[in-house]
């Protein structure tokens, strides 16, 4: 009689040990990120002169198999494009297809599309090197 109570007591004290209200504190949750808004009419624009830039490439060198990254001369350019005045600044307005957006539009386009890019998904790892030299 002493045994089965002791395995009953062992078996409550189990049971009841097993039982939860599901609401730990110390229980890591999984944040998402908060949702960046990409500016649609400049994606539309910034694929624009990626089609424009592969099609000018492929003309250039068409029998060469030629790599490139868009987002990266984009990016670089976009940089360039901050300290351009005058001719070079129209030149690249129109080539990059800014449109008459201001230049803190368009680097906040470039932030939150990097942002977007590096959130989607917690298992890739993004990394963007670019960078400008002068003398």
């Amino acid at each position: 009689m002493r045994l089965i109570s002791l395995i009953s007591i062992f078996l409550a004290v189990f049971f009841l040990s097993a039982c939860g209200n599901g609401n730990a504190d110390d229980a890591e949750e999984e944040e998402k990120p908060e949702e960046v808004l990409i500016d649609q009419a400049m994606v539309v624009d910034i694929n624009q002169f990626s089609f424009e830039l592969f099609q000018q490439t492929d003309q250039t060198e068409p029998d060469k198999n030629i790599f490139i990254s868009p987002m990266s001369i984009s990016l670089a350019l976009g940089m360039t494009y901050n300290g351009a005045q005058g001719q070079t600044e129209t030149a690249m307005r129109e080539v990059l297809k800014y449109g008459e957006r201001e230049n803190i539009e368009i680097n906040e386009f470039y932030k939150s599309l990097i942002d977007k890019l590096t959130t989607l998904d917690t298992s890739v790892i993004m990394k963007i090197a670019n960078s400008i030299w002068f003398r």
